[in-house]
């Protein structure tokens, strides 16, 4: 029997229509023979991509060649027992929804689901920044984003059907030496990629659509926002953190969202959240911390400025104090502040923030300000920004760490 394919360049929606078309022996045989494509066609339902992944992986696992393929396969391996967790009795559903391990000259590709993404109610996307890859060992190696996401959402909401994916899915900067984590290019790209997957996922929805929130953290951040401004990503609400700067975005507007919202949190202790342009700041903090981002540092504008339109969500980390490298990567941490305004935000109730005092205020400019009198004379009152001069007032700063 000849193995039937889908049309060439077929869009998720055609892809999706094509596997519904085939009879229960056509794709029995498809998932069966597991053609490693098959596992990363979007518009493929998720259950039939992580049997056919799962698949593709034990024969890489058994290699015997020592090789990239089978070390990247034991990589995602060990991330999918990670997000599963150790207790057998209580483990979280994980599917492995895309995986090529040759992929990025060996860097990797593998996207991790827990929950079943075609069934949920609320979605959420996690994008990582530069250093991160499949063969570094983001999908486990201490990186807990995604499960301590889904562990703060499933406990503060636990009737909301959730699913948090892990999308190890572009070429990411390979660390703050590599030139081009200064680049945008990186993120463009990235951005196209994590467009067609997250339109993908909708087009293997039965009945209502799900509630989808896109979380960039770093050099992820930048990508996200390229992904909305210029390659039509499709969601409800979009997190940045730690941004560095949102390149072809230049207000929340540009992200297009139909109703929702930009959500962002930035330390004030965090010195990549202040790269973005507002002013010479960028420059000047670059040059002044040995320019660790390249002398032209700093990828469009700071969303956490109270000029972007953003929704700005508390997120200081403990013992944070002076600007340090550290405080770069403490946003997912079970017990803090971002993470709890981060599973309001998931879950679609973003109004909880307010209840529960994670509003914060938007960096600032300073501002001139007139008296309305003098002595018995009342003057035109004036309060306006001064041109110019970068937003350096950070209120999260004058609050101090929680």
């Amino acid at each position: 029997m000849i193995t039937p394919q889908p049309p060439a360049g077929a869009t998720a929606g055609q892809v999706h229509a094509w596997w519904n078309s085939l009879t229960h022996d056509q794709r029995a045989q498809l998932i069966a023979a597991h053609p490693p494509e098959l596992g990363n066609l979007n518009g493929i339902p998720a259950d039939v991509r992580h049997q056919v992944n799962m698949a593709v992986l034990d024969d890489d696992l058994r290699r015997a060649e020592d090789d990239t393929r089978r070390r990247n396969a034991e990589q995602v391996k060990r991330g999918l027992d990670h997000d599963s967790g150790a207790d057998p009795g209580n483990q979280r559903p994980v599917m492995l929804w895309a995986y090529q391990p040759l992929a990025f000259d060996g860097q990797g590709r593998a996207v991790i689901a827990i929950g079943d993404p075609d069934h949920a109610e609320d979605i959420a996307v996690i994008v990582p920044g530069a250093g991160n890859s499949v063969a570094s060992g983001w999908l486990h190696g201490g990186h807990n984003d995604a499960i301590n996401l889904y562990d703060q959402s499933r406990a503060g909401y636990p009737d909301d059907d959730l699913s948090v994916i892990a999308w190890m899915g572009y070429d990411a900067p390979d660390g703050y030496d590599d030139p081009r984590v200064a680049s945008p290019w990186l993120a463009r790209e990235g951005g196209l990629r994590l467009t067609q997957d997250v339109n993908g996922l909708l087009a293997t929805r039965s009945g209502s659509q799900p509630h989808v929130t896109v979380l960039g953290h770093s050099y992820g951040a930048t990508t996200v926002a390229d992904a909305f401004a210029v390659s039509g990503a499709q969601g409800n609400d979009v997190i940045l953190l730690g941004s560095p700067g949102t390149d072809l975005a230049r207000s929340a507007k540009d992200f297009h969202l139909d109703g929702g919202n930009v959500y962002v949190g930035s330390a004030s202790s965090d010195p990549v959240s202040w790269l973005g342009e507002a002013g010479g700041v960028p420059n000047e903090l670059n040059e002044a911390l040995g320019y660790p981002f390249g002398r032209y540092a700093g990828l469009g504008t700071d969303p956490a400025g109270d000029g972007f339109g953003s929704v700005r969500f508390k997120a200081e980390v403990p013992g944070g104090g002076a600007l340090s490298f550290r405080n770069h990567s403490h946003y997912f941490d079970s017990g803090g502040e971002a993470l709890r305004a981060m599973a309001h935000i998931v879950t679609g109730h973003s109004d909880a923030l307010a209840g529960d005092d994670l509003v914060a205020q938007g960096r600032r400019q300073p501002h001139i300000t007139t008296p309305t009198k003098l002595g018995p004379i009342r003057l035109p009152h004036i309060d306006t920004r001064i041109p110019g001069i970068p937003a350096y007032i950070d209120p999260e700063a004058e609050r101090g760490a929680p």
